[in-house]
């Protein structure tokens, strides 16, 4: 193989790891934020629902005083 063909094939290695390492980087970093909404959208349903109960326990007491 000539020296050009060389430096082609060797380019396009580096490249081609490069892009795999960064693109495995990026969907890793994706699924861990992607987690996180997961977490924070439960946590807030969880919030939301305990708050529903707890109103809903104060229009139980104020119907049983009326």
């Amino acid at each position: 193989m000539s020296r050009e063909t060389n430096k082609s094939v060797l380019l396009g290695a580096i490249s081609g790891v490069t892009l795999g390492w960064a693109a495995k980087s990026l969907a890793s970093r994706q699924a861990g934020f992607l987690d996180k909404i997961r977490r924070i959208d439960q946590r807030i349903y969880e919030d939301g629902r305990a708050r529903a109960e707890k109103i809903n326990q104060i229009k139980l007491d104020v119907d049983k005083k009326i």
